[in-house]
């Protein structure tokens, strides 16, 4: 049917919308069912007093097509009435439109320059059209600044489809840091060194022998390995396990050589089965121990009652060890102390020694000594047996380690 005029759709409004709230003191937002273009094509109405649109001193603003905004909250148990006048345009919804409608259409492969597609503007938040000429276009494409099928690239790294990366072109900066796995690194000679040379180059220690230590040869030479210095240097000879009872301890006169200079004995946890004084007897290579009254000694204690002994004689016939009587048959005590033989193989001198360390007395006293002595006899044999004995009972636990200093 034809007319005169606009089409029906531009003069003809449809039923208003009508909302009811109710008004709680606090809320100030309301959801229309109908939204609008402004907060002016409303008729809001409270307790049956119509109010005006607008911030501040007014009523109410439209923030968003179906929220209506009072500047104040409506009191509770107001009534609210909104009377929306907005005329809602047919629309197609996802709903409205058949299943299978778009996919089922046959599919386009090879679209022209001119075919328009759809896309969506995500600056602007709105499906634009754009044809196919403006999305793909007929200039060339610069290898190595896009994906592209089969391009030929130049430079550092070149190839068309099979690509190689030019000599020395993987500079440090192109290295990520912590990236070069022991895996990437060349092979080299097992036991070698990284180091560096004296122009700053990646070089390798070669590999030393047993025993040897690395030794740095200053500024300008890479470190070499080399034998350890002797020297000076106190080397373990012999170690004696107490296990079981044994009257006395005495290491191997073998022990006692031309390469070492001096000697300590070193006890650790010795435990003894009575209270006894640990005494010491010097003999020659093979010879009898000395019983004579040849051994002079020093030796002083201080103990935990803060009382001290004193252990001295020009005539003795034995050195004793540490202060006074030791305890024993309580292994929770033990002795600990070292032993220093000096020179024991010198024959132009008496043979001398010291002893330092710490005890427990038979009142289970903590007591530290201190002393030394000399044998004045045979100034011109060596002397290699030094037996370690008790005035009465036995050992039964702790070591005895023997070291030389070298000479």
């Amino acid at each position: 049917m034809s007319y005169i005029g606009k089409k029906p759709s531009d003069i003809t409004r449809a039923i208003a919308n009508y909302d009811t709230f109710t008004g709680d003191g606090s809320t100030t937002t309301f959801t229309l069912t109908q939204g609008a273009a402004s907060a002016n094509d409303l008729t809001v109405v409270v307790n049956n007093v119509r109010q005006e649109p607008g911030s501040g001193s007014k009523s109410y603003t439209l923030t968003a097509p179906t929220s209506l905004v009072f500047n104040t909250a409506p009191a509770a148990s107001d009534e609210i009435y909104v009377i929306n006048p907005t005329q809602v345009e047919a629309i197609v919804r996802a709903g409205d439109i058949s299943s299978g409608a778009i996919t089922g259409q046959t599919a386009e492969t090879t679209p022209a320059d001119g075919d328009t597609l759809i896309m969506f503007d995500a600056s602007a938040g709105a499906l634009r059209k754009i044809t196919k000429a403006n999305l793909v276009t007929s200039a060339a494409i610069t290898a190595n600044t896009a994906k592209v099928t089969n391009a030929t690239h130049t430079g550092e790294v070149t190839g068309a489809t099979a690509l190689t990366i030019a000599n020395n072109a993987v500079v440090t900066d192109r290295i990520a840091d912590n990236a070069v796995t022991l895996a990437k690194m060349a092979s080299g000679t097992d036991g070698n060194l990284i180091t560096y040379d004296a122009s700053g180059n990646p070089a390798y220690v070669a590999t030393g022998n047993t025993g040897q230590i690395l030794t740095s040869a200053g500024a300008g030479a890479p470190p070499t390995f080399a034998a350890a210095p002797t020297s000076g240097c106190w080397e373990k000879l012999d170690t004696i396990t107490i296990s079981g009872t044994t009257s006395q301890i005495e290491h191997e006169e073998a022990n006692f050589t031309s390469t070492h200079r001096d000697y300590k004995i070193m006890l650790s946890n010795v435990a003894l089965t009575a209270d006894a004084t640990m005494r010491m007897r010097v003999a020659t290579d093979g010879g009898t121990l000395g019983s004579g009254t040849n051994y002079k000694y020093a030796m002083t204690s201080y103990r935990s009652n803060n009382s001290t002994g004193v252990e001295a004689d020009q005539d003795g016939t034995a050195f004793p060890l540490g202060g006074a009587t030791a305890a024993g048959a309580d292994a929770k005590y033990t002795q600990n102390f070292e032993i220093n033989l000096y020179n024991p193989l010198s024959t132009t001198t008496f043979f001398h020694f010291s002893s330092v360390g710490m005890q427990v007395d038979n009142n289970d006293y903590a007591m530290t000594h201190i002393g030394g002595g000399v044998y004045v006899t045979g100034h011109d044999v060596a002397f290699k047996r030094f037996v370690l004995y008790l005035s009465t009972g036995d050992f039964n636990a702790g070591t005895s380690t023997l070291y030389g200093r070298i000479v």
